[in-house]
């Protein structure tokens, strides 16, 4: 029989992890919920590659995509039949109105960032 003893500071510990780990979920939660507000219920993979595509939306637009980003916004024209040119600029668009976004609801989330 193993006898386990916990002092009130070793509760106090594990009960104040506990509360920050779950308030570090809600806040997660909370955050995903206002994105899907702006942007629609768009899966987090998803908005994981907007930085890319917009970076491919910029260089398209001032000439200096690589092939790899040309294929990139290529292959979503083929899908939706926009012209690469006005698909770049509608990427931007949507990039700047979510980065405005993202600004505002991510001021006060790095310091609940878990860092374990």
């Amino acid at each position: 029989m193993k006898l386990n003893i916990q002092t009130a500071e070793d509760l106090a510990a594990e009960a104040l992890a506990k509360a920050q780990k779950t308030a570090h979920q809600t806040m997660l939660s909370t955050l995903s919920q206002a994105a899907d507000v702006i942007t629609g219920p768009v899966p987090q993979a998803e908005r994981d590659s907007w930085p890319t595509k917009e970076a491919a939306a910029r260089a398209v637009l001032d000439d200096s995509a690589t092939a790899q980003q040309i294929a990139m916004l290529d292959a979503e024209c083929a899908v939706t039949g926009e012209i690469r040119d006005d698909l770049a600029a509608s990427i931007l668009s949507k990039a700047d109105a979510y980065g405005g976004f993202a600004a505002a609801i991510g001021g006060p989330a790095p310091q609940y960032h878990r860092r374990d």
